[in-house]
């Protein structure tokens, strides 16, 4: 995956847009409660999924299904390359 720190776009590394992260509400991961997969958010109580352990396939899917998912997505996870570019619409 590749994420573009400027615009908070995730895309999976041939390019494709996955999500333009925004989360108002800036939770702590570690405070959230375990809920299977992911983690339940004690302020909006929307499951967030880290990304991670998964696939640009498997997010990608995961926000076909659910287009409102919560991403957590970690700077310095293995699987995130940071890239900078001209802002996408």
């Amino acid at each position: 995956m590749k994420f573009e720190p400027i615009s908070r776009w995730l895309f999976t590394d041939d390019d494709s847009p996955i999500k333009q992260l925004q989360c108002p509400m800036n939770r702590s991961w570690a405070r959230m409660a375990p809920a299977g997969g992911a983690r339940q958010c004690d302020t909006c109580n929307h499951l967030v999924h880290d990304t991670g352990p998964l696939s640009d396939d498997e997010v990608a899917d995961l926000v076909a299904k659910q287009p409102e998912a919560c991403l957590k997505v970690s700077l310095d996870q293995p699987n995130l390359r940071i890239v900078h570019r001209d802002a996408r619409g």
